[in-house]
């Protein structure tokens, strides 16, 4: 997890708000996890060059959920988003970003 994510769940999941506490904000919300790589999905599985399946990285995220009463609700991933893109294939990762964003919506509607 990328460090300023971590300091991020550090300050926003706390003692009495999040978990342990007959007032904690979070039980029974629902959590949609939406991330891009900007690999190909040959690249995410055992010891090829991410060294990890991506279903890996999701593991701390779900231990949070658990612990904050959350409900996992969907887990949405699109490959090659790669902002180092060449200038010619701009425009097929615009498209790209576009769908992502546009599935992320309807499923935000959808609960």
């Amino acid at each position: 997890m990328p460090s300023i994510m971590q300091k991020w769940f550090e300050d926003v999941f706390v003692y009495g708000f999040a978990y342990w506490s007959a007032w904690h904000k979070l039980k029974w919300k629902k959590l949609i996890v939406s991330f891009t790589t900007w690999d190909s999905d040959e690249t995410y599985v055992l010891w090829a060059e991410q060294w990890y399946p991506s279903e890996m990285f999701l593991i701390s995220l779900q231990r949070i959920a658990a612990k904050c009463w959350l409900e996992w609700s969907w887990v949405f991933h699109t490959w090659w988003i790669n902002p180092f893109v060449e200038w010619e294939k701009r425009q097929e990762l615009d498209e790209n970003i576009r769908k992502h964003s546009e599935k992320l919506l309807e499923k935000i509607k959808s609960l």
